[in-house]
């Protein structure tokens, strides 16, 4: 798990916190594995992405979905924003309650800064001669 190129996370059904993250995800974020452990994972979503990723995990805890994935933005603890593809899976016992939620949190960051400059590329200019 540790040589995955994403980062890998397991929650509590309580989705509280994580019990367990990958060094990938560690690095990714830069945290530390006790630090990480201690963070609630809705800090770690920029503020713009909360409330909408939110409603995902909201409807996985309900039952309504077992999985989703999404592309959000994270904060690190320095204070960078990276964009990441998020996928998480509700993992349940044999009575079909959920016990855990994994994750794999994949950064985008590059990807997302490529496509904006060939929008920005490709927007009309428009001169004015005076």
């Amino acid at each position: 798990m540790d040589n995955s190129p994403v980062g890998i996370s397991l929650s509590t059904s309580n989705f509280d916190g994580l019990i367990l993250a990958n060094k990938t995800l560690t690095h990714l974020l830069g945290y530390t594995q006790e630090e990480i452990s201690k963070v609630n994972p809705y800090d770690l979503t920029h503020p713009d992405d909360r409330e909408w990723s939110l409603d995902y995990l909201k409807r996985l805890k309900k039952g309504e979905i077992n999985q989703y994935a999404i592309e959000k933005r994270y904060i690190k603890k320095n204070g960078d924003i990276i964009w990441a593809k998020t996928s998480a899976k509700a993992v349940e016992d044999n009575k079909s309650k959920i016990k855990y939620q994994v994750a794999t949190v994949e950064d985008i960051t590059k990807e997302k800064e490529i496509f904006q400059k060939l929008q920005d590329s490709q927007k009309p200019s428009f001169e004015l001669n005076s």
